[in-house]
């Protein structure tokens, strides 16, 4: 029962996150994005984003599944990046100081998400160089 039930907001967090996914790169990038505002709509808390960064690179096709999630009250931004085999999460996000694993890695950075997930975008035509974003 534990792993298969969920609140409500975390549904209805989950609701405002896919309903503003953004795809790049030939649909093969998901970005998802989880503002102060949004938590604030659905009630969610931290027990809520549990696994919240799994969403974005559930999406068929996707080679890489980034959230970028505002923190606090503040600019600062926790970034989350899931990617197939074929793509480095640890290189992308060493590249904003981050790191973690192969698959599996992230960073902070103190930035809006609209900034954020600009540097991205600018970082992630290195990797899907033929693809427009």
């Amino acid at each position: 029962m534990l792993f298969r039930s969920k609140s409500r907001a975390r549904v209805k967090i989950e609701g405002l996150i896919n309903s503003g996914l953004s795809f790049h790169f030939g649909d093969t990038v998901c970005i998802a994005t989880i503002t102060n505002a949004m938590m604030a709509e659905t009630g969610a808390t931290e027990d809520d984003m549990a696994d919240i960064a799994a969403i974005p690179g559930s999406v068929e096709d996707v080679n890489a599944g980034i959230t970028i999630r505002e923190l606090g009250g503040t600019d600062e931004c926790k970034v989350s990046v899931r990617t197939s085999p074929s793509i480095s999460a640890h290189d992308i996000c060493k590249k904003f100081g981050g790191g973690g694993h192969a698959m599996a890695a992230g960073f902070s950075l103190d930035a809006t998400v609209s900034e954020i997930k600009e540097k991205l975008l600018d970082v992630l035509r290195g990797v899907f160089p033929d693809a427009t974003a």
